[in-house]
């Protein structure tokens, strides 16, 4: 529509300075890959993502992209050529980032024609699934139950966070008494945690 229109047409105006020297073919490719992408935050990231990262940074700024825009523009520019190690980490990063933007993510990389996606695509299913344990908020045990078995300070915080890691990678269920067990089983109230 036209106010899609104008809102392209001010991006380009943005990008052709920020662009600067990029060989006038490479910038035809990028404005041709940029009609595929899903969404205006995607072509914005991928228009500017010769730039690197600070740079596409600033310019987004010049955009006067909001911080949600801005945000989401710069986790895909960094994950644009992550390599995803399990379903696990795909789980924690949705718990830090939010499912929306993993799957924009999953998008991006498809519409760029990244073919070896599996492991996020099924990380993004997993997160996506009712009741998925995705942040420390969503472990079944919390900071009171790990008090109430004797641990203090920092010791609370490093044990949520491998549990966390232990859920996510599906090796304990998030169930109470199964975490309580695991707990038990493998940390000291009386020792340095990992």
């Amino acid at each position: 529509d036209f106010i899609f229109m104008m809102r392209e047409q001010q991006i380009l105006a943005a990008a052709i300075p920020a662009l600067g020297d990029i060989p006038l073919t490479e910038y035809a490719f990028l404005c041709e890959k940029m009609s595929l992408l899903p969404d205006t935050v995607c072509k914005l990231s991928f228009l500017f993502s010769p730039l690197g990262t600070e740079k596409a940074e600033k310019a987004l700024r010049q955009l006067k992209c909001d911080n949600k825009q801005l945000k989401t523009a710069l986790f895909l520019l960094r994950n644009a050529e992550r390599v995803f190690l399990s379903v696990g980490e795909v789980k924690r990063i949705a718990g830090e980032n939010g499912l929306d933007r993993l799957r924009l993510l999953l998008a991006y990389r498809t519409s760029l024609g990244k073919t070896d996606d599996s492991l996020l695509a099924e990380g993004v299913t997993a997160a996506g699934e009712k009741n998925a344990c995705t942040k420390i908020a969503d472990l079944a045990v919390n900071g009171n139950d790990l008090a109430s078995l004797g641990y203090k300070g920092r010791q609370i915080g490093q044990i949520l966070e491998g549990l966390l890691k232990t859920v996510t990678d599906g090796l304990v269920p998030n169930e109470k008494t199964a975490l309580q067990a695991f707990i038990k089983q493998n940390f000291s109230p009386f020792s340095d945690i990992w």
